[in-house]
């Protein structure tokens, strides 16, 4: 082969090399922008209104279902547990009662639930027993969180899963 003929060839490597080295650089700031649109489009959606907040889909809680003979019995335990000032909520006689007696996590926010009686409203009286009568998960219809401030509050719902110890008769 002839030296123009080396070299000319050699200029469309190069060529061809640059061209592919442009198309990957393009193609990983194609990327890197498509990865700030996705991040962008995360927060609207974690911003968005009707999205629950966060305190309520991090928290696990557990419901104590009792009635009034046990009532009295239910609050010294959790008095005993180092909550004195605690008590079931809202106030009043009911012929049976379902309060929140676990919460975490136990932040200032989920605090405000934590001895709530849920028995004490229809809305979520209704979930409760149509799950616990059905042994499935029960969704409740909309409600406001109990962890909700009076700034910017969201309406919400719960799900409500029975969970019952084995080889134990149901009596509920």
């Amino acid at each position: 082969m002839d030296k123009p003929k080396e070299i000319n060839i050699a200029r469309r490597l190069l060529l061809s090399f640059g061209i592919l080295v442009l198309i990957f650089v393009l193609l990983g700031l194609f990327g890197f922008y498509s990865i700030h649109t996705v991040s962008g489009l995360g927060h609207k959606i974690y911003s968005h209104p009707l999205v629950v907040s966060n305190a309520a889909l991090q928290s696990n809680i557990s419901i104590m279902k009792m009635n009034i003979n046990m009532k009295d019995e239910q609050i010294r335990q959790i008095r005993e547990e180092g909550f004195p000032n605690d008590d079931i909520k809202p106030d009043g006689d009911r012929p049976e009662y379902s309060s929140i007696i676990f919460l975490e996590p136990f932040n200032w926010r989920n605090q405000r639930a934590f001895g709530y009686d849920m028995f004490s409203e229809p809305t979520r009286k209704e979930a409760m027993v149509k799950a616990r009568d059905t042994g499935l998960a029960a969704v409740s219809g909309q409600i406001n969180l109990l962890q909700e401030t009076s700034k910017d509050v969201q309406a919400g719902f719960l799900i409500y899963l029975p969970v019952y110890r084995k080889e134990e008769v149901l009596y509920s």
